[in-house]
C-alpha cells in the first residue's frame, strides 16, 4: 500500500528524467553510493504507487468501500486467515479473481528447483487454497488468471506454463462440481507495466504477438464474468490484432484505415466534440477522377460514409462499426479549385475505452464559410451482429434484362473506370433488380501505400446506387440522386471479389421519389451489409449526366 501522499520532491514532476534526477538526489542523502539499478527500482515503485493511488481513488469515487490487504499467497496460514477474516467481517464472498503470478524465465537446463517452485507455487498453491477455503454455495464466480503459455507453451517458461495448465484443469474440475461459475482465462500478454518488460515486449513484436490493451482486457474480463456460461471453464483471450486504447489517448494507430492517413484528433469547443482534418486531392484520391460532374471531382456518398465510419473506428478502436444511421446528403463536396480540406467532426460523450453506442458525425468543408455537407450517426458495438437470411425477390415479378453492362455505363451511368462495379444485371422487375457486382481494394483507389481494407466498401455501396439509376431509367426514364437513407447494417466484409446486390423497391416509391432496400451478399449468399430505405430524388433533367455529357448539380 503506498503512502497516502507522494513526496513533495516528486509530486509535481511528470517526465521520467526529472523524476529519476529527484530520486537520485533523495537516495544520495542517505550517504550511500547510488547505482542505476537502485534508481530504476525506486522509479518503478514510484510509478506503481501513483497507479495504485489513482485506482483506489477511482474505486472510492465510484462508491466502493476499499479494504486493501497484503499477504503472501504462498503462506497457507496467512492467506487462509485473510479469507476467514473476510467471511467474518462481511458474512460472504461474492466473487474472487485470482491474479497471483511471478515469472523467472530461463531455459530448463538453467532453471534451479528453487526458482521453479517460486513460479509454480505462487499460482498453484494459492489456487488450491482458494478451492479449500471458499464457500461455493454462496459464491457467484471464481476467475483464475491463467496464460496462453498453459495452452501452447512458451520458450523459457516451463514452470510458468505448467502452473497455468494446473489452473486450467482446476477450473474445469471446480466448475463441474460447484454451483458457481469457475473459469480460467488464458490471457495473452497485456500492454501494461507488470509481467511484460520492455525487452519482452520487443520479443513479442518480433514474433508478431499482439499485446492486449489494458482497457480491452478489462472489458473482456467484464464480459466473461457477465455472460460466460457454466461449462466454459477454459477461455483463451489473445492473439488478435488489438489496437492500444488508453483513456485520454489523443490518437490511435490508423494503419488499417485507408482514408484516415496520418490525421490526429483534436478537441473543439467545450462540449467534447472532436475532429479529424484531412485533405482530398486527386493526386492521391484517385477515385475522384472517376467520379466527376461537370468535369469537377465530387466526393461520392459511399466514400463519405466510409470516411465517417473510419473516423469513428479510429476514435474507438476497441469497438466494431456495426452500422450507420440517418445519413443525409446536405450538399455535395465538389473540388472546384483543387484540393479540398475536410473536417470530420465527432460528437460523443465516450472516451477511448468506453462504449458510446452511437456517435454523431458530420463532414464539414469550406475554410472561409464552413458548412456541414454530410451528417449521420455511426453505431458501434463490441462485435458485429449475425445476419438473418434474406428473403429473395419474387421470381414471378422478375424478368431478364436486355442491356449489356457496357451499354449501361455508356448510356445511363456517368461513372468512370474505378466505379464500374456492376458486372452483369441478372434480372429486373417492378419490385427490384438483381445484379452481380465486385468488391474493391484501397490500393487501386488511393495512390501510395494504403494498408488495410475498407470498413464499408465504397464500390460495393456505389454499385448498389448505380442499380437504382438503372431501375429508374428502365421504369421511369429518370435518374435518381441519393439524398438520405435510414440505416446501413454491417455484418462483415466481402470474403472475395464476387458479390450479388439485390435492390428491393419499397411500396412507398412513387412520383419522383424512389425508396429501396439494398442487400449486399457474398459469394455464398450471406449478407455482408444491408442498406435500409435508401431515398433518391429522380429527374429527367439528370439523364444528361450519363455518358460523356456533364451538368452541374448540388446534391
Amino acid at each position: 500500500m503506498p503512502a497516502a501522499e507522494e513526496s513533495a520532491e516528486t509530486a509535481d514532476l511528470t517526465e521520467p528524467q526529472e523524476l529519476k534526477a529527484a530520486l537520485i538526489a533523495t537516495l544520495r542523502q542517505t550517504g550511500q553510493a547510488v547505482s542505476p539499478a537502485q534508481v530504476e527500482a525506486a522509479y518503478s515503485r514510484l510509478i506503481k504507487d501513483r497507479d495504485m493511488r489513482a485506482k483506489l481513488a477511482a474505486m472510492k469515487q465510484a462508491g466502493a468501500t476499499v479494504d486493501y490487504r497484503q499477504v503472501d499467497v504462498r503462506d497457507a496460514q496467512a492467506f487462509g486467515q485473510l479469507i476467514d477474516d473476510v467471511y467474518g467481517a462481511y458474512g460472504r464472498l461474492d466473487g474472487v479473481i485470482h491474479g497471483a503470478g511471478v515469472i523467472e524465465d530461463k531455459l530448463i537446463e538453467d532453471k534451479t528447483p528453487e526458482s521453479f517452485d517460486r513460479v509454480f507455487d505462487t499460482k498453484v498453491d494459492s489456487a488450491f487454497l482458494l478451492s479449500r477455503k471458499l464457500r461455493p454455495d454462496g459464491l457467484k464466480f471464481l476467475v483464475l488468471f491463467s496464460s496462453v503459455a498453459g495452452c501452447f507453451g512458451n520458450r523459457g517458461q516451463a514452470d510458468y506454463a505448467a502452473a497455468n495448465e494446473v489452473l486450467n484443469k482446476l477450473a474445469l474440475h471446480l466448475d463441474h462440481h460447484w454451483p458457481a461459475r469457475v473459469v480460467a482465462i488464458n490471457w495473452g500478454p497485456w500492454a501494461t507495466a507488470g509481467m511484460v518488460s520492455a525487452a519482452l515486449e520487443r520479443q513479442f513484436a518480433e514474433r508478431g504477438v499482439a499485446l492486449i490493451p489494458r482497457l480491452t482486457g478489462q472489458r473482456l474480463l467484464d464480459e466473461e464474468v457477465r455472460y460466460g456460461q457454466k461449462g466454459e471453464a477454459e477461455v483463451v483471450i489473445g492473439g488478435a490484432g488489438w489496437q492500444a486504447s488508453e483513456a485520454g489517448a489523443p490518437v490511435h494507430s490508423s494503419a488499417g484505415l485507408p482514408l484516415i492517413r496520418e490525421a490526429a484528433f483534436s478537441r473543439i469547443g467545450a462540449n467534447g466534440a472532436e475532429r479529424l482534418v484531412i485533405t482530398l486531392d486527386t493526386a492521391r484520391d484517385l477515385y475522384l477522377k472517376d467520379h466527376q460532374i461537370d468535369d469537377q471531382p465530387v466526393l461520392p456518398m459511399a466514400m463519405a460514409m466510409e470516411l465517417m465510419a473510419e473516423a469513428v473506428a479510429e476514435r474507438f478502436p476497441d469497438l466494431q462499426v456495426v452500422g450507420v444511421q440517418d445519413l443525409k446528403v446536405l450538399q455535395g463536396v465538389v473540388l472546384e479549385n483543387g484540393p479540398e480540406t475536410l473536417q470530420v467532426v465527432l460528437h460523443s460523450n465516450g472516451t477511448g475505452g468506453s462504449h458510446p453506442g452511437h456517435v454523431r458525425v458530420q463532414i464539414v468543408a469550406g475554410e472561409q464559410s464552413p458548412r456541414v455537407h454530410y451528417q449521420a450517426t455511426v453505431e458501434v458495438d463490441h462485435r458485429l451482429p449475425t445476419a438473418l437470411p434474406v428473403e429473395p425477390l419474387s421470381a414471378s415479378e422478375m424478368r431478364s434484362f436486355p442491356k449489356q453492362v457496357d451499354e449501361l455505363y455508356r448510356d445511363w451511368l456517368f461513372h468512370g473506370f474505378l466505379f464500374r462495379g456492376i458486372t452483369a444485371v441478372e434480372q429486373i422487375g417492378t419490385n427490384g433488380i438483381r445484379a452481380s457486382i465486385v468488391a474493391s481494394s484501397p490500393d487501386r483507389w488511393l495512390a501510395g501505400s494504403s494498408p488495410g481494407q475498407w470498413l464499408i466498401d465504397p464500390l460495393m455501396i456505389d454499385s448498389g446506387l448505380q442499380l437504382l439509376i438503372v431501375w429508374a431509367r428502365e421504369h421511369w426514364d429518370m435518374t435518381p440522386l441519393p439524398s438520405r437513407f435510414r440505416a446501413l447494417r454491417r455484418f462483415g466484409t466481402p470474403a472475395g471479389p464476387n458479390m450479388t446486390c439485390e435492390v428491393h423497391i419499397r411500396p412507398n416509391t412513387r412520383g419522383q421519389i424512389i425508396h429501396a432496400d439494398l442487400y449486399f451478399l457474398d459469394a455464398d449468399g450471406r449478407p455482408v451489409a444491408i442498406l435500409e430505405d435508401m431515398e433518391g430524388t429522380c429527374s429527367k433533367a439528370l439523364n444528361r449526366l450519363a455518358g460523356n455529357t456533364k451538368m452541374s448539380i448540388s446534391a
